[in-house]
């Protein structure tokens, strides 16, 4: 991961909390996991600041490097909103990758997370959930059930579980072969309005991908959670850092929860 990748990946309040502590003579290129903790910074933030530090940065540059960051957010929509983007084609344009944003988002979440997504395969991104020296996360998931692809996206050849069952079925596939192992599962629903079609005989998918951060930090993106939405696709987001946004997003999915709108999945 490059420095432009990561700076990009941090929140704007992130960003200022780490250069008052470079400024301060308390972080530096190079800091150990131990010492972010104890300063109640991020301790995955050591990984890069490894690559910095193994690549010559001092803190004088590096600090020359956040407050560059700093003024760029703060002059883009009062740092409150940046884009993302899958398409190494426009890298150098200002977009930043959405697989690293959504690594960072996950990796700084310290409470809770809620992630809807019509396709959510990559394991990878997921195992950036754990936390292994600390309490975990609080995670809702809301997923689209389709009956003609199984848990990875993949066609599901017909006849296809009965609806009663399917739930049940799906989910139990979803944790088994998608979500991390010894991760706990989260909670999650689905509509059961996707189990088939309606009278007109239309079928509707839950089509949302979007992502929700300690009820404060929203991506929102045409990509799904998938090795093709996050690396290969063309695709375009934004991370919206605006509490009030966030939390009428969460309302949203919850309103669906108490119209019945979504149910969760059994377990």
């Amino acid at each position: 991961m490059g420095l432009r990748d990561w700076l990009a990946g941090l929140g704007t309040e992130e960003l200022r909390r780490l250069l008052a502590a470079v400024r301060g003579g308390r972080v530096r290129p190079g800091a150990s996991r131990a010492l972010l903790i104890q300063l109640g910074l991020p301790g995955h933030w050591s990984e890069p600041l490894e690559i910095l530090a193994a690549g010559g940065w001092t803190a004088a540059t590096l600090a020359e490097a956040l407050a560059w960051g700093v003024q760029e957010r703060e002059r883009s929509d009062g740092g409150r909103l940046h884009l993302v983007s899958t398409d190494p084609g426009i890298a150098d344009a200002g977009f930043v990758g959405t697989a690293v944003v959504l690594r960072q988002l996950f990796k700084r979440a310290e409470r809770e997370v809620l992630i809807a997504g019509f396709r959510v395969t990559d394991r990878g991104i997921l195992e950036c959930l754990r936390r292994p020296d600390a309490g975990a996360l609080d995670v809702r998931m809301f997923l689209d059930l389709d009956p003609s692809v199984d848990a990875h996206g993949r066609k599901r050849p017909p006849p296809w579980p009965p609806r009663p069952e399917l739930p049940g079925r799906w989910w139990r596939e979803f944790v088994g072969e998608v979500w991390p192992e010894a991760l706990d599962p989260p909670r999650a629903w689905y509509s059961p309005l996707t189990l088939g079609p309606d009278e007109e005989g239309a079928w509707r998918s839950m089509h949302i991908k979007s992502v929700v951060i300690d009820r404060h930090t929203w991506l929102v993106t045409s990509a799904n959670l998938t090795d093709r939405g996050q690396y290969r696709n063309l695709e375009l987001g934004a991370v919206v850092e605006d509490a009030t946004v966030a939390e009428r997003v969460i309302r949203h999915f919850e309103l669906w929860v108490e119209a019945g709108v979504m149910v969760e999945f059994p377990e």
